[in-house]
């Protein structure tokens, strides 16, 4: 059951006596884990920091210091506490310090600070949302966020789970997850936050885990963004120290299990790898009756809708050149795009433009509320997603269970979701098959149909069923 201490600031006696609670062995314990009458606090902590015991000095930093320190951090004070022994670097902690600490101990804590912070709605936010707000109802765990320098977590408000954006935490005390469950359940990129998860994950006697969305930076780093390489690779060194990762889908579960194997080299055992594939369901719906044609401005000729980003990875000057191809053979079509632009999207843009001014129908439409998209996806004669790598493909699933038929790449978990019925795959590599599939159903009603139909039989889940399960991995 969790457990919150609150160190008040009164003086470093608090930090010490509730350090020595925390980290003395049984000997000096009372059956209801205070400290025995008699026993001195500060004997107690010096006498477990003369141990080897790098435990035992990332708590006493991260009380003593009112931030969670780094594993360097952490190496450096136990090697000065073996040359300068530990009653003379206990003082040396203790002077200054009084802040208030909050600890929380045996608990689950939830680190979803770029999600709480951001208002991007990309495919990882989207799945922390859905996942948060149904954990908000159903399970007990503290949320937390970083400070701006990434040094001081921070505990959040009741129903933030859900919110776009958080206006401020609970208060500024600083937050310190012991002997808990810490989940992170997304990507963490900022070095300085990685620095101190890893050593949480490393030190803190907490079970950790994380859901694990891709490998792309490794696998596809020409697709990605400058510095995200590096970035992502400081995530991978972190998450080497946790204990459990639950990947989005089996072919995330593969490029996860590969760099474990790669880390082996290094004498690191890595986490233990499970596939949580996410759910197969439709974007949320509304009780109002929307017109998508009206809402986007669209007319009455087909719908080709691309949902997602527009950064190189998602492959989207393929679909414009495919439908350019098509759009010369005489064929009547619109392309929609609903996304927002993404690093290296210069590109795209100008040929929207190019395309727009010789009196091609293509659109593009940003901050779509889900109900529209909903009922464009349900309006649109198919959708596209012919993404050059992708963990899952939220819109594959998302347009199968709307009854949509859907193109997409013929590997990896699109090709997983794609195997369900109700779409084609391509080689997105290849522009000319990218625009034959799009030919097809276009020229072909008797196949849309026959995929709407098999897209309507696929079976769909639910986020509440995936939240479910993610926590029973995670925490039980």
């Amino acid at each position: 059951m969790e457990t919150q201490t609150l160190i008040e600031s009164a003086g470093i006696d608090s930090h010490v006596a509730t350090l020595a609670r925390l980290l003395g062995p049984s000997t000096v314990l009372t059956s209801t884990g205070a400290l025995a009458a008699g026993a001195d606090p500060r004997a107690v902590l010096v006498d477990v920091l003369s141990q080897p015991n790098e435990r035992a000095v990332w708590l006493v930093l991260a009380v003593l210091q009112g931030e969670p320190p780094t594993s360097d951090d952490v190496v450096r004070w136990r090697r000065r506490i073996e040359l300068e022994g530990a009653t003379h670097v206990l003082a040396v902690l203790s002077r200054g310090s009084g802040q208030k600490v909050r600890i929380i101990h045996g608990g689950v804590v939830v680190d979803a600070h770029h999600t709480l912070a951001t208002t991007l709605s990309t495919g990882i936010q989207r799945v922390v949302r859905n996942v948060l707000s149904r954990w908000h109802a159903t399970q007990k765990y503290s949320l937390v966020a970083w400070d701006r320098k990434f040094e001081r977590i921070h505990l959040m408000p009741p129903g933030s789970h859900a919110g776009a954006r958080v206006s401020a935490p609970v208060d500024l005390v600083s937050v310190v997850p012991w002997e808990c469950t810490y989940i992170l359940p997304e990507l963490a990129v900022e070095a300085h936050r990685l620095e101190r998860i890893q050593a949480v994950a490393e030190f803190s006697a907490s079970r950790s885990a994380v859901i694990g969305f891709d490998t792309v930076p490794m696998t596809s780093a020409e697709t990605c963004g400058p510095g995200m390489p590096g970035a992502f690779a400081r995530n991978l060194a972190a998450l080497t120290h946790f204990d459990r990762i639950a990947a989005i889908s089996d072919a995330s579960a593969a490029e996860y299990e590969g760099w474990r194997t790669m880390i082996h080299s290094a004498g690191l055992l890595g986490p233990e790898i499970l596939s949580i594939g996410l759910p197969l369901v439709a974007i949320p719906t509304s009780a109002k009756v929307i017109d998508p044609r009206k809402t986007l401005g669209l007319d009455g000729r087909p719908i080709v809708m691309c949902l997602g980003s527009h950064e190189p990875r998602k492959n989207h000057p393929a679909v414009l050149h495919a439908a350019e191809l098509l759009w010369r053979e005489g064929l009547e079509f619109q392309v929609v795009f609903c996304g927002g632009n993404g690093w290296g999207s210069e590109g795209f843009e100008h040929r929207v433009g190019e395309l727009r001014s010789g009196g091609r129908k293509v659109s593009t439409h940003t901050r779509v509320p889900d109900a529209t998209l909903s009922a464009l996806m349900r309006e649109a004669r198919f959708s596209i997603f012919p993404s050059l790598s992708e963990g899952y493909g939220l819109p594959v699933a998302e347009s199968l269970a709307s009854g949509t038929p859907v193109i997409t790449s013929n590997y990896g978990s699109m090709a997983g979701i794609a195997s369900h019925g109700g779409a084609l795959v391509v080689n997105p590599r290849d522009d000319s098959d990218i625009a034959d599939a799009m030919r097809k159903l276009l020229q072909d009603d008797e196949l849309v149909e026959r995929l709407a139909a098999e897209a309507a039989a696929v079976p769909t889940t639910t986020w509440e069923a995936y939240a479910d399960e993610l926590w029973s991995f995670f925490v039980n």
